[in-house]
């Protein structure tokens, strides 16, 4: 049993991946997804995600996420 079923089987696996590169992966896609779903308010997404909305920016930056684009 998947904790995440729908990102997992939409995953494709990297071989060469490192579990931090793959974990990084994940965290953008679930965090652009959850952007997408709430269009894009900072402050519902940090509620959804349970974190800190300051935090939300940080990793919008980190990630490069930008909206409109995966």
């Amino acid at each position: 049993m998947h904790l995440f079923p729908d990102s997992v089987a939409a995953a494709e696996p990297d071989a060469a991946a490192t579990f931090q590169e793959a974990t990084r992966r994940f965290q953008a896609r679930l965090l652009h997804d959850a952007l997408e779903a709430q269009g894009w308010n900072v402050v519902d997404t940090a509620r959804r995600l349970d974190l800190a909305r300051s935090h939300i920016y940080n990793l919008i930056r980190a990630f490069g996420l930008e909206r409109g684009r995966r």
